[in-house]
Formats: structure tokens, C-alpha cells, sequence
């Protein structure tokens, strides 16, 4: 019996819409010519309609007709035999370098963050920063753009918008100000007793900025998984750091034992005491 889940695809040409097929029979559908390149396709985690050109890999390659010379029949040569389209040797499931950001569902970020103290913040940011080097080739450090993540917190929010406008996708969010928040929201966990617990909050920061990573994900890696389940590995995680939550927030509010002060000790009224004899106080 053929899944259901894998039949998440729709498209259009024109007003008439059409599916849902699965990513291999949509991919078969464009190879025979039933798809145009100004169709529209659809898929769940993608907030609206794209063209279908701008999938990669979906669309065979429009190729240009080359006007060749007249037949020379005096020397007969044997031609090379053509050669594959780009298109044909794209993978219809993306692997994990092909999302050019790190994906996860933005419930399960918050989730993760809150019950892991935060600490799954770090690997939020170092995964998305190996990504950046991996495309870009550079010599950057993600475990240390990680951990000073207050100081290059803007620059990948900026980059996500940037490659966002690039891929024709609407921001819903500011990367200044969202910087902003993220930056005083995790320096307020500096300060001492309950207030202390409001960093807890800095995940919230970060959905907008993964929402917009997953849709950027989805039109150029559509078969890359969402991660949007929960792992032996995560399941552990929110066990443990869900017991050190409660507990941080069953001490933070816990009145302080007031010290009392030793009392004085009175001198014991059985200690001898030395009397002037009257033959001194004449002397």
C-alpha cells in the first residue's frame, strides 16, 4: 500500500488545481511535459504557491536549438553520444548538506530551548552557522559563533532575510530589532533570583528567524525533512532538563532562611567573683 504522507505535493497550470501526488510522480508529470514552467506548486510547510521553475531540479532544462553546418559526406566521423540533462541526475530526496539551512520545526525549538535551559540554543546556532561555512567555503568557527552568539545573532539574522528576498519570500520579521530582543532577553539572565529565569524566553526570539530558514528550505530542498519528531536523544533531553527546570524554578522561589545571630553569653552567676578586701582599698 503506497504512503499517504509521501503524496504532500500540489500544483496548478493555470486555474486548475491538481493532487496531491508525491515528489516522484510530480517530478515524472514535468519530464512529460505536463507541467509549464509558469505553473504553480504547493506543499505543506510552505505558507504560499511558487512558480514551478524556481524548484531545482524539478524542470527539465530548456535547451536552445544549436544550427549546425550542412552534412560533409566526403569523411564520415562518429558523433560522442549526448550527455545526461543536469536535471536527470538531481535526487528526488534532498540529503542533509542539500537544505542550505538547519532545520527544525520552531514548536520544537521552543520546546527544546525551555527544557534544556537553553542550551539547545548553542546548537541551534552552531548548526546554522556549519551550514553558512559549508556553502560558502569559509574559514569561520560555528562552535565560537555559537557561544558569543550575542555578538552574531544580527549577522545571521540578516543573512536569512537577505536569501529570502532572494528567493521571493515575504520576512516577517525585522533582523535589528529581533537582535535586539535576543541580546537583552539573554543578558536579563545575569540577574538574580526569579528574574534570572526571563532568558528561559530568548527561543522566542529565534522561532521567527527558523520559520523563515524552514520556508527557504522547502523551496530549494522540498524532500528535506522538517524534524519536526522527537528523538530517543531529544526525549532524554526534555526528561532531564525538564527535572532541572522545575527545580530551578521550585528554588528560585523559595523564600531565603533567615540566619539568627548567636546570642551573647552572660557570665553564669556560680562564677566567682573577686571582692576588694578593705586592707587594698586603703593601701
Amino acid at each position: 500500500m503506497q504512503d499517504t504522507r509521501a503524496r504532500v505535493w500540489w500544483y496548478a497550470n493555470g486555474s486548475q488545481q491538481q493532487g496531491p501526488v508525491s515528489a516522484g510522480e510530480l517530478k515524472h508529470i514535468a519530464n512529460e511535459g505536463g507541467l509549464q514552467p509558469d505553473a504553480l506548486v504547493w506543499r505543506e510547510g510552505m505558507a504560499e504557491w511558487i512558480a514551478a521553475s524556481s524548484v531545482r531540479g524539478l524542470l527539465p532544462p530548456i535547451e536552445t536549438p544549436v544550427e549546425t553546418p550542412p552534412p560533409d559526406f566526403t569523411s564520415v566521423t562518429a558523433a560522442p553520444a549526448p550527455s545526461a540533462p543536469a536535471w536527470a541526475a538531481a535526487s528526488a530526496s534532498a540529503s542533509d548538506t542539500d537544505a542550505p539551512w538547519f532545520a527544525v520545526a520552531p514548536r520544537k525549538l521552543l520546546v527544546m530551548s525551555l527544557c534544556t535551559l537553553t542550551f539547545y540554543n548553542l546548537y541551534w546556532f552552531y548548526q546554522q552557522w556549519w551550514r553558512v561555512r559549508q556553502r560558502d567555503r569559509s574559514d569561520i568557527l560555528p562552535f565560537w559563533r555559537a557561544v558569543f552568539s550575542i555578538f552574531y545573532v544580527f549577522p545571521l539574522f540578516k543573512r536569512l532575510r537577505a536569501e529570502a528576498q532572494e528567493a521571493g519570500l515575504p520576512s516577517s520579521f525585522e533582523a535589528g530589532t529581533m537582535a535586539v530582543m535576543f541580546i537583552v532577553i539573554t543578558l536579563l539572565g545575569n540577574l538574580p533570583g526569579p528574574l534570572g529565569m526571563i532568558a528561559m524566553l530568548s527561543a522566542l526570539t529565534l522561532m521567527p528567524a527558523q520559520e523563515l530558514a524552514n520556508r527557504i528550505n522547502a523551496q530549494r530542498a522540498p524532500e528535506h525533512p522538517r524534524n519536526d519528531r522527537y528523538s530517543g536523544l531529544n526525549i532524554a533531553g526534555i526528561v532531564l532538563g525538564g527535572l532541572m527546570l522545575l527545580m530551578a524554578l521550585f528554588g528560585s522561589f523559595m523564600p531565603e532562611e533567615e540566619t539568627e545571630e548567636a546570642p551573647r553569653r552572660k557570665p553564669s552567676s556560680s562564677a566567682p567573683v573577686a571582692l576588694a578586701t578593705p586592707s587594698s582599698l586603703q593601701a
